[in-house]
């Protein structure tokens, strides 16, 4: 029974300090985005219409952004926002004189200062996200 508990101890020990504790969070809101975006291949046109790549819609650019969102309190306070991304993919649509996004991919990696051990358990501690932003900017065929 003692051997046991010492294993168990040992093992919950190891695990505590190779787990990341810290790290961020972020939600991303199109709130401020003033194109329509999609994550699939098809966007809706003026009267709801679903407009197609290929069929009805062609790529004139491609959206591609990097962000690093930041947090303490293992997460819990958030020292990011995403108003920068809704600007930055405005900003890129409006350049390639584009109507919208499509194939919109999001990928969220870890942050190395995540697994600084054992600093990474201390609340103080701020953990990161490394997050990129992908897309298509598109526009309808029939427009110039």
């Amino acid at each position: 029974m003692r051997k046991t508990i010492i294993i168990i101890s040992i093992i919950s020990t190891l695990s505590a300090l190779f787990l990341a504790c810290s790290g961020s969070r972020a939600t991303i809101r199109f709130e401020n985005l003033k194109y329509p975006c999609s994550t699939s291949a098809f966007l809706y046109g003026p009267n709801q219409e679903i407009m197609v790549k290929g069929k009805d819609l062609k790529t004139v650019g491609f959206f591609q952004y990097e962000k690093k969102y930041w947090g303490i309190l293992w997460s819990a306070v958030r020292l990011s926002d995403s108003k920068d991304v809704m600007q930055k993919m405005n900003q890129d649509i409006k350049n390639y004189n584009g109507e919208g996004i499509i194939n919109l991919t999001v990928v969220a990696e870890t942050h190395k200062i995540n697994n600084v051990i054992p600093l990474n358990v201390l609340p103080i501690w701020p953990g990161a996200t490394n997050v990129k932003f992908y897309g298509e900017i598109v526009r309808r065929n029939n427009v110039n």
